[in-house]
């Protein structure tokens, strides 16, 4: 369409003209001073569980148009949308009750209103079953409207980028409007250590140097320590005894571990991949084994990237994405972005504030991005948010980006990115760094 048309076009023309961070900022916070997990003097006061009881009952055009809750101890539910839309002034919850399990499947959500799935306030507040939130779509979907939910800048009263009066369009997201909240909060799980030894391949154990409260099942990336990025793993927890979590198969490489006091960053991290509340783009039949191998596919193309046909890598690498508007409040925390992200398509991201503009108090922290398709997490003409103790493994381009180097007072604390790989969106995107810290890239491209 030509709106989308003139995004690319402007896209293209400012291809140079952004900052990108990608690294392992493990012990350094840009901006303000963070507010940590453990600090609960900002904690909202308005969690809404307990006050909205009501079941929903969501129309067949998907519109939530009054306070109400989904969720059953004990009863799997799959909702399916062709868009959900959150109505302003509605708050649609998740029960939080154990043994509850929801899948909500939709081309797009518009939260004009407020999404709660649990609450902050650690294990009390959180949601403590388990959901998945799954986006379905394709790149030929700009050219169908019934695909992908808008939003119109220019009636919003928002700087309209160009667009005048016609409609943003979003397919394949989730999309927190002027008037929308977002609020994902997770059970509380440790985000990532480092090794206190080395683990050889052939082992099934890692000795980590912190204590943590992952559980038999939960999924690890422990990174590599060599030259090769390749070497970084994912494995399977099959038990914990106190620092040592053993694998349900073995390590096929070398972690080094030995390193200690100053040196103790040069030692393998090892950090956790699945949590309770997953985020996803589908990309094919939804099976661990055919999401992983679309994502291998993408990799693929994007290793073949030609700038005159870049058709294979924007139509095979189309993920999911979210982004929050001017005046939306967002607090995401323990939770999986996965599938996520729309190669050589700015502005569609995994986490995405974009010229949202003072957000104090708004973050995304212990949160896991992996297996994503451009970029974790992106800040565009916002100010003061926060992001703490995630963990990015497997995306192509900056991993941490702010997009215009005008973006102040943002807090960058304790983030682990693992395996970024080159991507296609600005000049330093196809910059590949050598030795075991070139994911670490800072600066103007």
């Amino acid at each position: 369409s030509a709106p989308f048309s003139r995004r690319f076009k402007r896209a293209a023309l400012s291809l140079c003209l952004s900052i990108g961070i990608a690294g392992l900022l493990s012990e350094a916070s840009l901006g303000a001073v963070p507010v940590l997990q453990g600090d609960q003097s900002h904690v909202p006061r308005d969690c809404p569980y307990g006050s909205i009881t009501k079941p929903c009952q969501i129309s067949d055009d998907g519109v939530v148009d009054q306070d109400c809750i989904v969720g059953t101890t004990g009863r799997p539910e799959v909702l399916r949308f062709q868009k959900l839309f959150i109505r302003a002034g509605v708050k649609l919850l998740f029960s939080r009750d154990e043994g509850v399990d929801i899948k909500l499947m939709a081309n797009g959500i518009k939260v004009d209103g407020e999404l709660w799935v649990g609450c902050e306030g650690g294990l009390a507040e959180a949601f403590r079953g388990k959901v998945l939130l799954e986006f379905s779509g394709a790149f030929e979907d700009f050219g169908d409207a019934s695909r992908w939910v808008g939003f119109n800048f220019h009636q919003a009263g928002l700087p309209d980028m160009g667009m005048g009066s016609v409609e943003e369009m979003f397919p394949k997201g989730l999309v927190v409007t002027n008037t929308g909240r977002l609020e994902l909060h997770g059970l509380p799980k440790t985000s990532w250590r480092y090794l206190a030894a080395t683990a050889l391949a052939g082992g099934q154990a890692v000795t980590l140097d912190e204590d943590m409260n992952w559980a038999p099942g939960d999924e690890l990336v422990i990174g590599s320590t060599s030259t090769n990025p390749g070497e970084s793993e994912v494995a399977i927890i099959a038990q914990v005894i106190g620092r040592e979590v053993q694998l349900d198969s073995k390590l096929q490489f070398t972690h080094a571990g030995d390193y200690h006091d100053r040196g103790r960053p040069l030692n393998a991290p090892v950090g956790l991949r699945s949590h309770n509340i997953r985020v996803r783009g589908r990309m094919a039949d939804g099976t661990e084994e055919a999401e992983r191998a679309a994502w291998l596919a993408c990799k693929w193309a994007y290793e073949q990237l030609d700038g005159a046909n870049p058709s294979h890598v924007r139509d095979g690498c189309f993920g999911g994405h979210t982004i929050y508007l001017q005046h939306s409040t967002v607090h995401v925390e323990h939770a999986e972005f996965t599938s996520m992200g729309q190669a050589l398509i700015m502005a569609r991201y995994p986490i995405h504030w974009h010229l949202a503009g003072n957000a104090t108090g708004q973050y995304v922290r212990n949160v896991s991005l992996h297996s994503n398709f451009q970029r974790c997490a992106t800040i565009h003409g916002t100010s003061d948010v926060l992001l703490a103790d995630n963990v990015c493994h497997d995306t192509f381009g900056h991993a941490f980006y702010l997009e215009d180097g005008i973006e102040t007072g943002n807090s960058f604390h304790r983030n682990l990115v693992v395996s970024a790989h080159p991507g296609g969106s600005v000049c330093t995107d196809f910059q590949k760094g050598g030795g075991p810290r070139s994911n670490v890239q800072i600066g103007p491209s």
